[in-house]
């Protein structure tokens, strides 16, 4: 009887063991996972108190050089000039007049989120003092309650590089706009779908612009403006805007997308039916940029 009930505990703490064993396990892979979930984003995660103490990050795994940031501050951590130079992050006077410190500082007040904070910040690049980055970060948060003690959820994001070929998108277009030798369409519509397929079309033989409304489309073509556009083609919703073409440049050529029942010929205007196909329209636009 002894011998079976020895043998009975034996078996229980076996499958226990066995139990733990793969519990742990899958513990263990479920950590691994997230650790290289996190550890392999392509922004900073921090794990802030309402101190500024950074109880958890990533920033470390991805930047295995680093040195741990004494005090272990948020600003200290990011490398941010202005907290560096005075010892602690929120300890200079500069620091009062940080928007991230108070932002998130809000947040905390509010029990809130932080949506997509854009900001420019001064990093030191690692732990010389010398070599200073002007950099465009986009931070959002998620405020949590741990264990009934305010916590942060950062997410920092360093954004200077979609800035940069942002501002030299806009500045091609600018200089597209006002370079006299590319031949300009503008398109009034409020259909963005109808402004891709016509710009697509349009692509080998002129720059195809958008307006979606009088305003940006007189700034444009207007009487006292004179940007290189050679047509106005102006959709269905435009249509009835009289005062509109009264207002364009005399030596632009205007097109008016109609419905059918209303075609009439205007003096300047060139009037077609809204339900003309871009393909069949491309040759007669193509003919006012000879």
């Amino acid at each position: 009887m002894i011998v079976y009930v020895l043998v009975v505990a034996l078996l229980t703490l076996a499958g226990i063991v066995v139990w733990m064993e793969v519990r742990t396990f899958r513990l263990r892979s479920r950590v691994d996972k997230m650790n290289t979930l996190v550890q392999n984003l392509n922004s900073y995660a921090f794990l802030i108190n309402d101190k500024f103490e950074v109880e958890e990050t990533n920033y470390y795994a991805l930047n295995p050089g680093a040195k741990k940031a004494q005090p272990n501050l948020l600003g200290n951590v990011l490398r941010c000039k202005v907290g560096c130079d005075h010892g602690a992050c929120g300890s200079g006077m500069s620091c009062k007049n940080c928007p991230v410190r108070f932002v998130i500082s809000k947040a905390f007040e509010r029990r809130d989120n932080i949506h997509d904070l854009e900001v420019g910040m001064e990093i030191y690049d690692g732990d010389d003092t010398k070599c200073v980055e002007d950099l465009d970060l986009c931070i959002g948060g998620r405020y949590i309650n741990k264990d009934g003690n305010p916590k942060m959820v950062l997410n920092v994001k360093n954004v200077s590089e979609n800035k940069r070929l942002l501002r030299r998108y806009i500045d091609q277009n600018l200089k597209a706009e006002m370079d006299p030798s590319v031949p300009k369409l503008l398109f009034a519509t409020q259909n963005v779908a109808r402004f891709n397929e016509l710009r697509e079309l349009m692509l080998d033989r002129c720059r195809v612009v958008y307006a979606e409304t009088s305003e940006q489309v007189l700034n444009r073509v207007g009487k006292d403006r004179d940007f290189g556009y050679s047509v106005v083609l102006l959709d269905a919703s435009f249509a009835h805007s009289h005062q509109i073409v009264d207002d364009i440049n005399q030596h632009i050529v205007v097109i008016k997308l109609m419905p059918v029942t209303e075609i009439k010929t205007e003096g300047r205007l060139v009037t077609l039916p809204d339900s003309v196909k871009f393909t069949e329209l491309k040759n007669k636009l193509m003919s006012y940029f000879e």
